[in-house]
């Protein structure tokens, strides 16, 4: 990604703030497949914009998953990395993702009520993916998050969502386990992935407190371009 682009992608920044529209296909932290990370990225940009000589203090406070779209918050001093890695440890901040989901191509179709919540046990497995277990699996981690359906067409939805926890691949897994999957979410049961490699969920917005001034703020990123009135295409028509 070049760093002409990246810096159109800050929807938020002061002294100690940093916020951008991360693109698909970017990790926030460095990964097993050694591609640059999105804060790397960021600190190039900080050194490049600033004129730095050495390197620019930028540091992730949260994760977006790599195929996933939408605001990504990250600290520009050390002070504000640590109150900020509070506020997201404790479940202070309110997110609000958007996300095109149609019937797991495994699962018969079943309806998607107007509204609803999910509430569930979510464990991390070995290799990167999550499942639901038992409510009395000691290693599952309770999850919950509330939906509104905002559109609805042939074979696929628009929903909003906001999570009341954050746990890992939680919107994915809640959804597909009830028969709908986020689409090109080839991980959890759609049948095609996008051209992009991309995935239909989009982190459309945050409220958080300054991690300075207390004051709260709310952060908002428009979805991808690639979004038509329908979503993203897969390739075949819907």
């Amino acid at each position: 990604m070049r760093l002409l682009d990246l810096q159109a992608a800050i929807l938020y920044e002061d002294n100690h703030l940093l916020v951008v529209n991360k693109p698909a296909g970017i990790p926030v932290q460095g990964d097993k497949t050694g591609d640059e990370p999105l804060v790397e990225m960021l600190q190039r940009l900080r050194q490049k914009l600033e004129e730095k000589p050495g390197a620019a203090y930028v540091a992730p406070v949260h994760r977006l998953d790599r195929p996933v779209t939408g605001v990504c918050v990250f600290a520009k001093t050390s002070k504000a990395a640590g109150r900020l890695s509070d506020q997201f440890r404790n479940g202070i901040p309110h997110k609000k993702y958007l996300a095109w989901l149609m019937p797991r191509c495994d699962q018969p179709e079943k309806p998607l009520p107007a509204e609803g919540e999910l509430f569930d046990q979510i464990k991390k497995k070995p290799g990167g993916t999550s499942l639901i277990v038992p409510a009395d699996d000691r290693q599952g981690k309770p999850s919950h998050l509330i939906w509104r359906l905002l559109k609805q067409g042939n074979n696929r939805v628009f929903v909003e969502v906001e999570l009341g926890t954050g746990r890992h691949h939680q919107i994915r897994v809640q959804f597909a386990s009830r028969g709908w999957v986020v689409v090109g979410d080839k991980r959890y049961g759609s049948k095609r992935a996008l051209p992009d490699r991309s995935i239909a969920l989009h982190a459309a917005e945050i409220t958080l407190n300054h991690p300075i001034s207390g004051q709260s703020i709310t952060i908002q990123a428009p979805p991808p371009a690639s979004w038509t009135e329908w979503g993203p295409h897969t390739g075949r028509k819907l």
